[in-house]
């Protein structure tokens, strides 16, 4: 604003503005002290009238990095009669009494009086407004935050992607400097390992994130142990002084003065500990690991997503092999009983026979999901049913077996109940049967030992024809198993016994 200012009149022309205006009210002099000073400016700064008066109006209210700059604009008024913020509505800083600094809107006038030149102030405090203002803005970025992370969901992105973004986001949101990755350690359970997913700066934390990467914590150890232990989120102002914290403790000082962590869950399951750092001691800040928090939870949701699409490709894929492996197994049992039969009726009994088994045992293996099944309930469902009552004996410590391993031992025990009914113990009036395992260990590894042995009868032998029941053990022990088939004729009845390697503990 440049050109004349306008005259005010006498003093109690500024006495009627300072009592009726509703802001603060400051008169200046052309030498930057307090002419006037109403009431509302006394709340306001915490000086009173007397107090202000005569006073630098710049020492009292303007903050010390300012104050070069109200001093230079001043003197370029008196000098040019120019004054660019003059007529402004301008949104400044300005400190109280105490120190504080808060932001203020400012209005100036430059207004004749008789000798010299004086500034009419009219200060309105904004605060609650800044607040609302930074409250609206908050929201707004949290909102795009985790509209960034849930996207990712639509874009197939990987569970280091997901990660790595709510880091980023994290990290923009609180304006902490740094942040990574912890994860559960598959191949070593009940501890944590550090990853190479970090967001934020990568100068000046060298030293930390050199001793991040060589860090695996226990259940309940250290910062991300405690979160893991707990399932809450924690915060440490100092973590210099803290025993909690591990890798100082362990290190030394890393450049690293406060943190937070908390946890990502998905299904339940605490996937990460994300764990963020500043330079600076902070302190706890409820809110912002509020909305920290829920960042996590809402990559948690998008990991879950990711999950269940991945199982659930899985799963097809299972099915499409599990059918393919089922028919070719079929196609196999009805070549090779074509093969043995004498006459479609033969067929037809063998076949079906063998197929009742093969069902029985995709029956189990499907109750436990296709994960394993206990060889108690594969003898239970292929052999106890040839046996009748009494017949049978079962004994041998807990095994289970793998899917594949299953389908094989469930054909092989197949055949040799239907032997056992048709030419061994199962068909003598005395016969009975013993099925005992033993797991072993021999130079390949653990191992499984089953001896299946009949009694009660007398044989002159072996068969003089080798049947397709006797190809099929051989061919199921040896190709499907890994293992190997022995077959005893003794005089009280047929021994095998099959070794294999143990495919499930």
């Amino acid at each position: 604003m440049s050109g004349a200012a306008p005259r005010l009149g006498d003093d109690e022309d500024l006495q009627i503005v300072l009592e009726t205006a509703m802001d603060a009210v400051i008169v200046m002099r052309s030498d930057g002290s307090v002419h006037r000073w109403n009431g509302a400016a006394e709340a306001m700064f915490g000086w009173s009238a007397a107090e202000a008066v005569s006073r630098n109006m710049g020492d009292m209210i303007i903050p010390p990095q300012y104050r070069e700059a109200h001093a230079r604009g001043l003197k370029h008024y008196l000098e040019t009669g120019e004054g660019p913020v003059l007529g402004q509505r301008l949104e400044l800083s300005a400190i109280r009494r105490d120190g504080s600094e808060f932001p203020i809107e400012l209005s100036i006038r430059a207004l004749k009086a008789r000798d010299a030149p004086v500034f009419l102030g009219f200060i309105r405090d904004i605060t609650a407004e800044k607040a609302e203002e930074e409250r609206l803005e908050t929201q707004a970025q949290e909102a795009r935050l985790l509209h960034r992370v849930a996207s990712l969901a639509a874009e197939s992105a990987s569970t280091d992607e997901v990660l790595h973004t709510c880091l980023e986001a994290v990290c923009e949101l609180t304006g902490w400097p740094l942040g990574h990755a912890f994860i559960p350690d598959t191949n070593n359970p009940g501890r944590l390992k550090p990853t190479g997913i970090w967001a934020g700066s990568e100068s000046g934390f060298e030293a930390f994130r050199e001793t991040t990467a060589k860090t695996t914590l226990a259940h309940g150890e250290g910062l991300p142990g405690h979160v893991w232990k707990t399932g809450e989120p924690r915060w440490i102002d100092d973590l210099e002084t803290h025993p909690e914290f591990v890798r100082i403790r362990d290190a030394g000082p890393l450049g690293v003065r406060s943190g937070f962590a908390f946890p990502v869950r998905a299904e339940t399951r605490i996937v990460a500990i994300l764990e963020f750092f500043s330079q600076v001691r902070e302190a706890p800040d409820p809110r912002l690991l509020l909305t920290a928090q829920t960042i996590g939870d809402q990559a948690g949701r998008v990991l879950e997503r990711r999950q269940a699409s991945d199982r659930q490709e899985l799963l097809l894929a299972e099915l499409n092999h599990r059918v393919k492996n089922m028919l070719a197994v079929v196609v196999a049992i009805a070549s090779q009983t074509a093969r043995s039969a004498t006459d479609l009726g033969q067929f037809n009994e063998t076949f079906s026979a063998r197929l009742q088994s093969l069902s029985a045992t995709y029956g189990l293996l499907t109750k436990g999901n296709w994960e394993s099944t206990p060889l108690t309930d594969l003898i239970d469902a292929v052999v106890t049913p040839h046996a009748g009552e009494g017949r049978l004996t079962a004994d041998g410590p807990p095994v289970r077996l793998a899917p594949r391993a299953a389908l094989a031992l469930s054909m092989v025990l197949h055949e040799l109940s239907t032997n056992a009914v048709k030419h061994g113990a199962l068909g003598a009036p005395a016969g009975k049967l013993s099925v005992s395992w033993t797991p072993c260990r021999d130079e390949t590894g653990q191992r499984i030992m089953l001896d299946w042995t009949e009694s009660g009868m007398k044989i002159a032998g072996p068969p003089e024809r080798r049947g397709f029941g006797v190809s099929l053990i051989e061919t199921s022990v040896q190709h499907e198993l890994g293992g190997r088939a022995e077959m005893n004729y003794k005089p009280a009845g047929l021994a095998v016994r099959i070794e294999f390697p143990q495919p499930y503990r």
